[in-house]
């Protein structure tokens, strides 16, 4: 076989990695496998590789999906890592939104507070008169009763 787009198309890679690759199963790789009696081979780990260029050849892969002057196995891991980026990113919307979401109740508690604390303020100074009332009408009464003693 010959190089192509920077890659050996001798490389060998695990399942996970043209799973990542092909943007696909790897049930869907499994079934290539059978159905084009496709060899595989097992690295040092135990991990089933496959031939990047089987792949490319029945059109589960192509070259296109591979990033250029990066082997097989880096160009998944770049495409593994862009799809990790954007979800980071979407997750980072969601927490950005949610957290819009709370600053308008912060914003909104924060306001109904303020209203309570008036709501207070007004009672306290009701509560105030009312207390100086009591003690101007005790006074009175005291007076009253000395008064009708002294009689």
């Amino acid at each position: 076989m010959g190089t192509t787009t920077g890659f050996s198309t001798i490389d060998w890679v695990t399942r996970e990695d043209l799973v990542a690759l092909a943007r696909t199963s790897i049930d869907t790789i499994r079934r290539d496998e059978r159905r084009h009696g496709l060899e595989t081979r097992r690295d040092d780990a135990g991990r089933v590789l496959v031939s990047v260029a089987d792949f490319i050849r029945i059109g589960r892969l192509r070259e296109a999906d591979l990033t250029a002057g990066s082997t097989p196995g880096e160009s998944a891991a770049i495409l593994r890592s862009r799809e990790t980026l954007a979800q980071l990113r979407a997750q980072l919307a969601r927490a950005e939104g949610g957290l819009e979401q709370t600053q308008a109740v912060v914003d909104t508690l924060r306001e109904q507070l303020a209203i309570n604390n008036r709501q207070l303020t007004k009672r306290d100074d009701h509560i105030a008169q009312l207390t100086a009332l009591l003690g101007q009408m005790a006074a009175h009464q005291h007076a009253l009763s000395n008064t009708r003693g002294a009689m």
